[in-house]
């Protein structure tokens, strides 16, 4: 594993910073605020699912995710071997909207495409420890505060824009009109091994909903990842495991047995085989050119989940386009 060059990285802060404070005519800050804003209200319930792709996309056979309602935190480690760190192209994706390293033949993945699963958890957190390699980033509304009260020293805008933009910010939920994502703070730490590991300091109020995505989660959303194998959930002192294992291929169909053990209520323990087949059809309607890939996996109960990869990524307006077209659903439980 090769450490990265931290000037680098800050380097990338830096550039935004001199941007918002030489191109101030075009309120550069205020963009990049609307555009997060924007962004994370297509991921509002899906947090979880989000997170597993990014793991997934890092080539980890294990993720863990543990929700501790004493500290308020909830930490995602995805690790094993194959597993890569966050690179510095990684970090700068994170730091700058709408940009991913994750890219196979020139061509962004449908899964983990740029890099919307870390930004997604901004709609729990109260403050965001990033670790990977021998880089931290801690994101969070701390920060955002004091890097605006520096950059309004720094304006030679109206005031009663800058009033305006702070009101506009409160009407959204956040504390100050300027992205939480794009300057963090920055610290080399000594790398451990390859693992990736996230720590979310929730807001106490979203509790119940992580809480819920956590029980509620489908484990047949594995079987649709390219090396995800084994999940485990952790709440307080309660653990639940989810083991995929004995895939298989032949002549187009998958096969894949699917276990899961558990202490946490609300989470039954059962095991089951399933098959599955990958159909694309991709059809001259830029609409839809990326929005036709699909699996749909059939267990022996005939229970049917059908997961549409690129489905999590679109606007709602586009994903109510995609389901009147090809008449499916995410995920169907006759």
């Amino acid at each position: 594993m090769k450490n990265i060059n931290i000037e680098k990285v800050k380097e990338v802060y830096n550039n935004t910073w001199r941007s918002y404070t030489e191109m101030q005519s075009n309120l550069p800050w205020f963009e990049d605020f609307r555009q997060e804003v924007e962004t994370l209200k297509g991921y509002r319930g899906r947090e979880i699912l989000e997170l597993l792709q990014n793991a997934d996309d890092a080539g980890s056979p294990k993720a863990c995710i543990s929700l501790n309602t004493h500290s308020n935190t909830i930490t995602i480690t995805n690790f094993g071997e194959g597993t890569i760190p966050f690179s510095f192209e990684g970090f700068r994706a994170v730091m700058l909207s709408h940009l991913s390293p994750k890219e196979s033949n020139g061509e962004e993945r449908l899964i983990g495409a740029k890099g919307l699963g870390f930004k997604s958890v901004l709609n729990w957190a109260e403050k965001i420890e990033l670790q990977s390699n021998n880089i931290k980033l801690t994101f969070g509304t701390e920060q955002a505060m004091f890097k605006w009260k520096e950059l309004k020293k720094r304006l030679y805008i109206q005031q009663e824009t800058i009033k305006d933009q702070e009101e506009m910010a409160a009407q959204q939920g956040r504390c100050v009109p300027i992205s939480i994502l794009r300057l963090p703070d920055i610290e080399e730490v000594e790398a451990e091994d390859d693992r990736t590991s996230i720590v979310l300091h929730y807001k106490p109020e979203t509790q119940s909903l992580i809480d819920s995505q956590l029980r509620k989660f489908t484990p047949e959303s594995l079987l649709f990842l390219h090396h995800l194998k084994e999940l485990e959930i952790i709440i307080d002192d309660k653990r639940a495991c989810y083991t995929l294992s004995g895939k298989s291929e032949e002549k187009g169909i998958s096969t894949a047995s699917l276990s899961v053990e558990s202490e946490i209520e609300g989470i039954s323990a059962n095991e089951s085989q399933w098959h599955m087949t990958l159909a694309v059809n991709v059809e001259n309607d830029t609409r839809l050119r990326l929005l036709s890939i699909y699996s749909c996996a059939i267990s022996p109960s005939n229970r049917i989940s059908c997961i549409v990869f690129s489905l999590l990524r679109l606007k709602s307006e586009c994903l109510a386009y995609f389901m009147r077209h090809l008449n499916l659903m995410p995920h169907a439980t006759p």
